[in-house]
């Protein structure tokens, strides 16, 4: 019973921890993939969902390699300013959710 605790302990840390990278790293996606499209002066949204749905996987994947190494590593993240950046992760991964 002791192991399950554990392993459950460790599944809540590094879900949280995935998080908070998420909170830090999906409004720089956001920002990377609107100044994108402005430099390439391409304003349409499929462009848009189709560069997010591009990036979107490669950055839930970043999320979570970067969630486990600071879970493994006892690094503790947070954003600067916390709700803010998580409104922008629930609405960009809900996005990108919502897609998939």
């Amino acid at each position: 019973m002791a192991g399950v605790n554990s392993l459950f302990g460790f599944l809540y840390e590094l879900v949280r921890s995935s998080w908070m990278v998420a909170s830090i790293l999906m409004k720089y996606l956001l920002i990377a993939v609107i100044l994108h499209s402005v430099q390439l002066k391409d304003y349409s949204f499929e462009s848009f969902e189709e560069r997010m749905l591009k990036y979107g996987k490669y950055a839930i994947l970043f999320t979570g390699i970067i969630g486990f190494v600071f879970q493994i590593t006892n690094i503790s993240v947070e954003p600067l300013f916390l709700f803010p950046s998580q409104v922008v992760t629930v609405l960009v991964l809900g996005f990108l959710f919502w897609k998939y």
